[in-house]
């Protein structure tokens, strides 16, 4: 927890320096304002410019030299449409912090996220399968895919990840929608479950695959196979 504590605390401070300043400043200047190396400074950084809370514009200049990534305060407060898209992050982000992303983790996370998505009224028990896949669908259109399905409705197609810039930095993003797809398809009741998740199967391209009520192993299947 002290890992988490000191991410956050750093995170404040790297905002604080940046509210602040009069000027837009540099990562090399934050960094050394706040005493942090420059590489935890651009991590923070990343995730307050994809929350929407900080904006980065090249620095206009002549001469020679490369130009710099200069940092401010983002003029707009973060749109409500992009709260899923924020969630998104911040959990990936503090669920890295903790020490790695593992599924079984996110799963959880992903299952407390939908319950509270059907509390929201954006998602709800179905016995349709067909709605089921559709509600998904729509959710991760929300969260700023370009998702899709297809006439059967046993893959949901997930395009233009909205993400990849902050993979890298906070890789447990996709470990996340996966949980999400799964604890929305929980929710729905529909007896639908992602039987397999293929990320990147292309560029630009993450696909699950999904398994109906009919696939899923009894109880007494279970037992007698463990």
């Amino acid at each position: 927890m002290s890992n988490e504590r000191e991410a956050r605390q750093g995170r404040q401070a790297v905002l604080q320096v940046i509210r602040e300043a009069h000027t837009p400043l540099a990562v090399a200047d934050i960094a050394e304002q706040v005493g942090l190396h420059i590489n935890t400074v651009r991590g923070h950084l990343e995730l307050l410019v994809h929350l929407g809370i900080v904006s980065r514009e090249t620095e206009h200049r002549g001469g020679r030299g490369r130009p710099r990534v200069l940092y401010e305060l983002a003029p707009d407060e973060p749109r409500q449409q992009d709260a899923y898209k924020t969630l998104a992050a911040a959990l990936a982000n503090e669920l890295s912090i903790i020490g790695g992303t593992d599924q079984r983790t996110a799963d959880d996370a992903g299952l407390l996220w939908a319950r509270a998505l059907v509390d929201e009224g954006r998602l709800r028990p179905t016995a349709s399968a067909e709605e089921a896949v559709a509600q998904v669908t729509t959710l991760f259109t929300e969260l700023g895919f370009d998702a899709s399905t297809e006439p059967l409705g046993d893959r949901i197609y997930l395009r233009a990840c909205p993400y990849t810039a902050i993979r890298d930095a906070f890789p447990g993003v996709c470990e996340i929608h996966l949980g999400l797809l799964r604890g929305s398809l929980a929710v729905t009741e529909s007896g639908l479950s992602v039987r397999d998740f293929d990320i990147d199967a292309r560029p630009g391209l993450c696909v699950a695959h999904l398994a109906p009520p009919s696939l899923h192993p009894s109880v007494a299947e279970k037992k007698e196979s463990s």
